[in-house]
């Protein structure tokens, strides 16, 4: 195998997403000593506050494969990791990685849970020519008008699983023919990209459909019953939910609490 598919296929390990719970420190340094690396990354990932545990499952996952790809030692490029807590706030998040390759050096940035985030920092790898290793976060943007050279990401994008979800929903609509739907999603991209996403694969598919109601609560909402109230007397036949964490629990063990999906 190649050096350049080894350093990809140790990437592709780096932006897993799972793993036990831990606390970890902003700052931290995974991996060999800097002055034994091969190749430096910054890792940007929400490690406190209300997404921390999303964040931290992220880091679990970076030192188990970290320990996976130093113990095939010869061939495999030693890498050195900075970890840091953007909080999930855009403006720390872009500052941080300006921080990273301008003061730390790093060669490859990677993470970001937040889609709106992520295209900052998508943008500020292409005007630094920094690779950034996309990983949690899922708006089609990144993968479609927002593309360039300097962006890599190892998970599926909306586009993908909504395409997914039209296909399946055509499948239902052929069994029960279904007619209406709407939609509850966080109000910033990711949440509003995946009804665009969907409906455009449904369109494709020649679904035929009618949204009766979008609505978009704040991200990190924790009290849904207004929505549900909304979606309630809407009466849809179909409901999409672009929630995702601990904001898709909430919305669920509230509606469950209802007669809404009932």
């Amino acid at each position: 195998m190649g050096l350049i598919k080894r350093v990809r296929r140790c990437l592709w390990y780096l932006a897993i997403c799972f793993g036990p719970a831990v606390q970890v420190n902003a700052g931290q340094l995974l991996g060999v000593p800097e002055q034994q690396a091969d190749l430096k990354l910054g890792c940007l990932y929400p490690m406190t506050g209300f997404t921390g545990q999303n964040g931290r499952d992220a880091v679990v996952a970076i030192a188990m494969a970290l320990e996976m790809i130093h113990r095939h030692g010869e061939g495999y490029p030693k890498l050195n990791v900075i970890i840091e807590d953007t909080k999930n706030k855009q403006f720390r998040a872009t500052e941080m990685a300006r921080q990273l390759i301008d003061q730390q050096q790093i060669q490859v940035l990677c993470g970001v849970l937040n889609s709106g985030i992520a295209l900052e920092i998508s943008d500020l790898a292409l005007a630094t020519k920094t690779l950034f290793v996309g990983g949690g976060h899922a708006s089609s943007q990144l993968t479609n008008d927002a593309l360039h050279p300097w962006y890599f990401r190892v998970s599926n994008d909306s586009m993908q699983s909504m395409i997914a979800g039209a296909r399946y929903l055509q499948e239902l609509q052929q069994k029960n023919g279904w007619k209406t739907l709407a939609y509850i999603g966080p109000d910033y991209d990711y949440g509003h990209q995946i009804l665009l996403d969907i409906l455009n694969a449904m369109d494709q598919l020649k679904v035929e459909y009618s949204v009766v109601a979008e609505y978009y609560p704040k991200l990190m909402e924790t009290d849904f019953s207004n929505y549900i109230d909304a979606l309630s007397e809407k009466a849809p036949d179909i409901i999409i939910s672009g929630h995702w964490g601990d904001d898709f629990v909430f919305f669920i063990r509230q509606a469950n609490s209802t007669q809404l999906l009932q």
